[in-house]
């Protein structure tokens, strides 16, 4: 037999979860079983900071009075803390496992001793560790697992039970002198727990049926039917006082009490969701522990305790509108964050889009209810529902200059210029964020002879000395005429939203009508189907580096970094933004999608404005994404845009300077039977500072150049256009009937 290298040391203590998925076949007791629909429970999370020191965590388990995390610490050493509920005390201890020896799972024993579970040359080991960390026996249990299988484990008084992937179950006793496979039919394994008596138990899914089954004398013991829940657990753990076990599923945490499963939380209150939990232990009536899998990567431990029935009372409840797909999941960690964190607030989500299958129908509910004075407190405005298309009728809207002008914290002072005036209606502030995007048109300086920005006339001598072999863009190449026109013009130039009227039939935008269909810059309608020409992904990139396309305008600039992913990615060669072509000077702008804003008839306007700032100042932003309107934000952003990219080793926690680069490829699309293009790789290194104060001043620019979007005046401009572009009316007649309709839309939604 192999030498057996199981190191121990005292350290510290961390929790681990273990979970397990298999089948198993007892006697059957079918009963009615329903799910309690009591009012749910809001808890309030601490991190337990023992979990910062892993970098993965195996396994957690609870049995009497001992808690044991164990799994790989950023360091690269195998270690595991065992401790008490309260998190109190603890002791730790190392395993090194020898090599190609693979660590899989580990358990807790009543006594305070452990086991540690691996895989070696296809036998599956089990070292079990005395409550003093001494080694007291291998077993090997023999090749009964595969190397790369998802493996659970819990001890029992009498041995270990453990399974591999969730549909095969074994028995090993506590000396080795046998190994049992466990037959469980065709019933998933989704968990391991010891009860609140300290027997361990398992529990199976068949056909969406839960059962939970306990665990005696190597043997599945007494069986229990307790609902319809699935398969879908996050976490199985321990149960504790009158509650047998402890679940999340897919909507929240569940206790076991009998055969009936019993909700206890949504996890609305929290910075955290169902899906991102993979343990849980009930720790007392009132107290879990449940470890999450991070967005961002890692894991952290949170206990979660019962808030006081006075302290729920107290919090005062707004409400939030928003309008997405009936039946749509609404994830929102900034929203739960803020009620997990205040003791003053909870705000509420009220999704319009369940009122209608048609979207258009749903944001006129919102419409009616904001004129009715009947909607949320806050209103999250976009391109369907715009602030100012409310008229006359602003004055429903707080005037958040009025909150920003006696608030301690923010000033306007504390924004780019011309940023919070780009959001005005009539003088005032109805509506607002703090992201933005900057919208441009891109083209290599060598084919611009010096320009940095172009009208009409420009534009076309540029576009006219083109190569013979080269297309005006790779968006003009696999989109049609309209598309380009729309991506290439701020309509919001033709429009006076203050006073209610438009200009669509003046020669600037005949102009730029004829620029497009004069010159066939995009394709008609039958083109587009009929093209070869369909480009996607990181294709562009190799269209642009050589010199197929002259310029890109398919995405807005989003950071910082948009400016070096597309002179260094896309392009490859110095770069002019020189935006679309106008006769004002500034052809770059932002782009205004939409923002928040508070009803004035709310009962709590200064909670309202207390969510917002939290809500939308945040600061842990990857400065790679979305300008920050915020003067502090905007100056870190570009300070950030020429240091070298920093990443921080995952094991170590130490800092080092890593690479950003970019894929591209020149095969647009392909299918599974053919040859994949070859894939090109390019840096993306930092500006330099004489380029960080080049964007920096064309983002300030462009920040008071501004495009309101609406969806209704956007579909009147392209339903019309496209009569022009094929050919079937003149850009003077098309052009009046846009003024036309635009017109009346104008005068009756923003006057």
């Amino acid at each position: 037999m192999k030498k057996i290298l199981a190191l121990l040391g005292a350290f510290s203590l961390l929790i681990t979860s273990v979970s397990c998925n298999g089948n198993d076949k007892s006697e059957r007791s079918e009963k009615t079983v329903s799910v309690q629909t009591a009012p749910l429970f809001s808890y309030k999370t601490v991190d337990i900071q023992m979990a910062d020191d892993f970098s993965e965590i195996i396994s957690l388990d609870k049995r009497s009075n001992y808690i044991l995390i164990f799994g790989k610490l950023h360091s690269g050493i195998y270690s595991g803390y065992i401790t008490d509920p309260h998190f109190s005390e603890k002791k730790t201890f190392q395993f090194t496992p020898q090599e190609g020896e693979t660590v899989k799972s580990a358990a807790i024993m009543r006594t305070g001793g452990f086991a540690v579970m691996t895989c070696l040359d296809g036998d599956a080991l089990l070292y079990v560790f005395s409550e003093n960390g001494a080694l007291e026996n291998t077993l090997n249990c023999g090749e009964v697992i595969a190397p790369d299988s998802y493996i659970s484990l819990i001890a029992s008084d009498d041995g270990f039970f453990f399974s591999s992937d969730s549909d095969k179950m074994y028995f090993v006793s506590s000396g080795g002198e046998y190994v049992e496979n466990i037959i469980t039919g065709n019933r998933t394994i989704c968990g391991f727990a010891n009860d609140s008596e300290n027997q361990p138990a398992v529990l199976f899914c068949e056909n969406e049926k839960q059962y939970y089954v306990k665990l005696v004398d190597g043997q599945l013991g007494e069986e229990t039917y307790c609902g319809d829940l699935g398969s879908n657990v996050r976490g199985f753990g321990s149960g504790c006082g009158e509650y047998s076990a402890s679940a999340v599923f897919s909507d929240g945490l569940y206790v076991l009490k009998g055969t009936e499963w019993q909700k206890r939380s949504d996890f609305s209150d929290n910075d955290f969701n169902p899906y991102n939990i993979i343990a849980c232990e009930m720790l007392s009536e009132n107290e879990f522990a449940v470890i999450i899998s991070a967005n961002s990567g890692g894991c952290e431990m949170r206990l979660l305790t019962e808030r006081d029935i006075f302290e729920i009372k107290s919090k005062s409840v707004l409400t939030m509108s928003l309008v997405i797909g009936k039946g749509s999941d609404i994830i929102d960690e900034r929203l739960k964050k803020f009620n997990s964190e205040s003791d003053s607030y909870k705000v509420e989500l009220v999704n319009y889009g369940n009122t209608s299958d048609d979207m258009s129908q749903c944001f006129d509910a919102l419409r009616r209810d904001i004129i009715a004075g009947n909607a949320p407190d806050i209103i999250k405005f976009d391109s369907d529902i715009p602030v100012n298309t409310f008229g006359s009728r602003d004055g429903m809207f707080v005037d958040l200059y009025t909150l920003i002008d006696n608030d301690r914290d923010i000033s306007r002072d504390d924004f780019l210029d011309g940023f919070l005036e780009g959001y005005e209606t009539n003088g005032k502030l109805l509506m607002f964020d703090t992201e933005f995007t900057v919208s441009t048109v891109s083209v290599k300086e060598k084919f611009l002879n010096g320009l940095t920005s172009w009208n009409y006339k420009q534009f076309e001598n540029v576009y006219r000395n083109m190569p013979e072999d080269m297309f005006f863009s790779s968006e003009a190449a696999s989109k049609t005429r309209s598309d380009v026109f729309m991506s290439f013009i701020n309509y919001s130039e033709f429009v006076d939203y203050d006073n209610a009227v438009c200009n669509f039939d003046s020669p600037e935008f005949i102009n730029a009508m004829k620029l497009i269909g004069e010159n066939k810059i995009g394709l008609t309608e039958d083109e587009l189907w009929n093209s070869e020409r369909q480009y996607n992904g990181n294709y562009y990139a190799e269209i642009h580096r050589s010199d197929k396309a002259l310029a890109l305008t398919f995405e807005p600039i989003k950071g910082f970094y948009g400016f070096k992913e597309i002179e260094q990615g896309y392009m490859g060669e110095p770069t002019a933004f020189i935006g679309y072509p106008t006769e004002n000077d500034c052809g770059n702008y932002r782009s205004i999608n939409g923002g928040y804003g508070i009803m004035a008839n709310s009962d709590n306007i200064e909670g309202a404005w207390e969510f917002l700032k939290y809500y939308l100042f945040d600061e842990n932003k990857d400065t790679r994404f979305y300008f920050s309107g915020l003067e502090k934000k905007f100056e870190e952003q570009a300070a950030e845009s020429v240091k070298e990219h920093i990443e921080i080793d995952p094991e170590t926690g130490e800092e080092y300077t890593g690479e950003l680069f970019m894929w591209y490829d020149n095969g647009g699309m392909w299918y599974d039977d053919e040859t994949p293009p070859e894939l090109h790789e390019t840096d993306i290194r930092p500006l330099t500072e004489e380029q960080r104060a080049e964007y920096e001043a064309l983002v300030r620019e462009a920040v008071k150049n501004v495009c309101i979007a609406d969806s209704t005046l956007i579909s009147i401009l392209r339903e019309e256009l496209v009569y022009y572009f094929e050919g079937e009316r003149s850009a003077e007649e098309t052009a009046e009937i846009i003024q036309n309709r635009a017109s009346v839309y104008i005068s009756e939604q923003y006057s």
